[in-house]
């Protein structure tokens, strides 16, 4: 967009998560806007600017954030309307890590004498965190001029409230679905904001989702399921120990692996060379023995991915293939089951089964065709289908297609 507009096209980027608001704003973004969950001040980093814009400095001195301390998070509808969700207080969910019930209605700041972290580490739990975003969204558009002239301006929004609740509380939960009915209220008012400032006629919106979720294990094996949770300390010492059986304990002590960020499992590559160990065998030792550990799917060696052609891939090795980052991604890969999660959080995500990876993709306005399109697409389509709607080129990386069949 900057290429082809050069500095008359305004790119902007907002969302409670840096990483978020970053990567999606890019190298080019004439700003990028996060929230500080410890102080519930927005920020950013002196790459964009060396200060705050005016109209979010404001946004920090009103302390926007401190405005919601006495709300009570109250369901949306009817009682009845949540008999679908999980019961609304079962002992696997996670409120009590923010000291926070795990039932609705739930007051912000209930226990807390004035705004502090805790509280603000609710905000980013409740459907407030959304509104912290669309409000500084709001006032982009209109300090910025976004969307005022002849020229395409792009403005990511990113909600990251619902993962966290999600997290929190699980899937099923009260506390999710009411966020859902509340992301859907919010996500009505911000078009409505659109029309009035820019004309939804003027405007192309894409919605979609980084990742799904998976169920709470224990509200899986209430449905019959095979579930469970995974003790990362207990798999570590689990496959630590396997290491010493087959190659001898080290001989200056300490562990053959240094850590386990699941779904990585990361070699002290010094230890085992240093000990005469091949570090492919001991990777293919820890991928043998995680393979028979309760919970694990499959486990391989990131060599052994690099290795294959993409032909010989399966669909999780070509999914692992390109998550691999030299440096970053540990020696081996382990997938947990369906259904199965980490011990110490309700509920999450990160695994390649359907639940995860199967996401919103939704096109609006004058560029798209009305329809639905129930063949499986990439994520990695999104880039090549804007771009052809906008009339640039797609980014230098992007591998995915045009998705010819949604463009007028």
């Amino acid at each position: 967009l900057k290429r082809r507009h050069s500095q008359d096209a305004k790119v902007w980027s907002i969302s409670l998560k840096d990483r978020a608001a970053v990567l999606m704003g890019g190298h080019h973004a004439d700003g990028a806007i996060w929230w500080n969950r410890n102080t519930g001040e927005y920020m950013s980093s002196s790459y964009y600017f060396p200060e705050l814009p005016a109209w979010c400095q404001e946004l920090n001195d009103n302390k926007y954030a401190e405005a919601f301390f006495d709300l009570t998070w109250n369901r949306a509808l009817p009682e009845e309307a949540y008999s679908e969700c999980d019961d609304d207080d079962v002992p696997y969910e996670t409120g009590g890590s923010v000291l926070w019930t795990n039932t609705l209605p739930k007051r912000l700041s209930i226990g807390i004498p004035g705004p502090h972290p805790l509280y603000f580490n609710r905000l980013r739990i409740s459907p407030i965190g959304n509104e912290l975003v669309f409000e500084a969204a709001r006032r982009a558009i209109t300090n910025e001029g976004l969307g005022a002239d002849q020229k395409t301006d792009l403005l990511f929004v990113g909600l990251s409230s619902y993962d966290v609740c999600s997290h929190i509380f699980g899937p099923d939960s009260h506390e999710t679905l009411d966020m859902l009915i509340r992301t859907d209220q919010q996500l009505a008012k911000w078009l409505d904001f659109i029309d009035e400032h820019v004309g939804l006629d003027q405007t192309l919106i894409v919605l979609t989702s980084d990742h799904g979720a998976g169920p709470a294990p224990e509200y899986a094996q209430k449905q019959g399921r095979d579930a469970g949770r995974i003790d990362i300390n207990d798999l570590f010492t689990n496959l630590n120990d396997r290491l010493n059986e087959e190659f001898g304990t080290p001989d200056a002590g300490g562990y053959y692996l240094i850590t386990i960020e699941m779904p990585w499992v990361y070699l002290n590559e010094s230890t085992i060379t240093k000990n005469g160990v091949d570090v492919d065998a001991a990777a293919r030792a820890v991928a043998r023995a995680a393979r028979n550990y309760p919970g694990i799917e499959a486990a391989m060696l990131v060599s052994d991915v690099q290795r294959a052609s993409s032909a010989a891939r399966s669909p999780l090795e070509q999914a692992v293939a390109r998550s691999i980052y030299k440096g970053r991604t540990g020696q081996v890969f382990i997938h947990m089951k369906p259904n199965w999660y980490l011990k110490g959080v309700c509920a999450g995500h990160g695994t390649a089964h359907p639940y995860d990876t199967h996401v919103p993709l939704i096109f609006m306005g004058e560029a798209f065709k009305k329809g639905r399109y129930d063949k499986r697409v990439d994520m990695r389509d999104l880039a090549p289908t804007l771009s052809a709607a906008l009339g640039i080129r797609p980014p230098a990386g992007a591998t995915g297609r045009k998705l010819r069949e949604a463009l007028r």
